[in-house]
């Protein structure tokens, strides 16, 4: 009997990009795939393998690299709210163009991400550089973005809005490679009364953005940027999941990415109306905060946090109406395993420590503890 050799057939490919895929040292694809509309309205959002794959990821990585981890680097932690849209999504939630068009939230036209810098909005900078920030702007979005212009990050395009900390940085692979970034500079100004429709001001050209800094330092802003810390004008005019804040470095809406829930279309409601949850992201968010500061790095990904007890893919492990419940961070490859495994003997009480795989760290919380405990205070 002779033996007859067989080619194996070729792998398909999976069908959609891994979201766990890492495209920059302290960012992965699952940054950018959640927003408040797959949350609150159960809409998926996943990358699909096509052929359009390549660019989105080039494009996110070029945002990733080029911009994201130059603000990090510089003025420290970020939230991400609102980054990839995919084209079922694109269908869904666009209303102000037509959904099937590139643009940069699709990552077809470049990559874009809403990112809230957290200590900047929080008042934490008195000098943009060696620049004198008068008070009335100082915390806000507009001046940072400004920082961001001068530091030469090669953005395609900058945005900011009326009474959110979250400001919109896009940028296109093409323009970095062909050193042309287009730098549209926009800010939407809110004008003091809530609901009222922002001043919208284009900067076109650097001498215009230097004419509008000089403005800013000499005369400030007429009304605190802030206003209702959220946008009243646009978004629809209600406090979104991004806009409320949890703690030093976390929104809520940090904590909802949940791969089931995203990849077959589940809300993922949080019930902030129950004592309990609120308590639950309180103590995740003093958590949080403190990982990141003992392993001395700007960020983490949270890719596995609450989930809804009406969300069919909520289990014991992250009901966060418990008394212990835990969330799962995907760290950067600069955290080596020796540094993990000191991390549980200088934890404070009612945080502990499991390492489920290379790379990741599930931290479980004792609430009642957490909470009890006596946090310092801000540096």
């Amino acid at each position: 009997m002779s033996l007859r050799l067989r080619r194996s057939l070729p792998t398909k490919p999976p069908e959609h990009v891994d979201p766990f895929t890492r495209v920059s040292p302290h960012f992965i694809l699952a940054d950018f795939l959640g927003n408040h509309s797959v949350y609150a309205k159960g809409h998926k959002n996943l990358m699909r393998n096509d052929g359009d794959t390549e660019l989105k990821l080039t494009n996110l990585r070029a945002l990733a690299n080029e911009g994201l981890e130059p603000i990090l680097s510089k003025w420290g932690p970020m939230s991400v709210s609102y980054g990839y849209i995919s084209p079922e999504l694109s269908g869904h939630i666009v209303k102000y163009q037509d959904p099937d068009k590139p643009s940069h939230h699709r990552f077809d036209l470049g990559a874009a991400a809403d990112i809230c810098v957290h200590q900047w909005v929080q008042d934490e900078f008195v000098l943009l550089e060696d620049l004198f920030i008068p008070e009335s702007v100082r915390g806000a979005p507009i001046a940072l973005a400004h920082g961001i212009d001068q530091a030469n990050i090669p953005y395609s395009r900058l945005i900011t809005y009326s009474e959110s900390p979250y400001l919109c940085l896009a940028i296109a692979a093409l323009e970095v490679t062909r050193r042309q970034p287009r730098k549209a500079f926009y800010e939407n100004r809110f004008q003091g009364r809530k609901g009222a429709k922002p001043e919208y001001i284009q900067l076109a050209n650097a001498a215009a953005r230097n004419r509008h800094f000089q403005q800013l330092q000499e005369q400030g802003l007429e009304h605190p940027w802030r206003g209702a810390g959220y946008p009243t004008y646009h978004g629809g005019g209600f406090r979104q999941y991004h806009h409320m804040r949890v703690s030093r470095y976390t929104m809520v809406s940090d904590f909802l990415f949940d791969l089931q829930s995203i990849s077959n279309g589940s809300k993922n409601i949080p019930a902030m109306n129950l004592d309990s949850v609120q308590d639950a992201f309180a103590a995740a968010g003093l958590a949080y905060d403190w990982v990141i500061q003992a392993l001395e790095i700007p960020r983490a990904s949270i890719v596995k946090g609450y989930v809804s007890h009406l969300n069919p893919h909520m289990h014991p492990d992250n009901d966060w109406r418990n008394d212990t419940f835990s969330f799962q961070l995907h760290l950067p490859e600069s955290v080596t395993p020796a540094e993990l495994v000191f991390l549980p003997g200088k934890a404070p009480p009612g945080l502990s420590f499991l390492w489920p795989k290379p790379g990741r760290l599930t931290v479980e919380i004792d609430k009642e503890e957490v909470l009890n405990h006596e946090w310092p205070e801000k540096d």
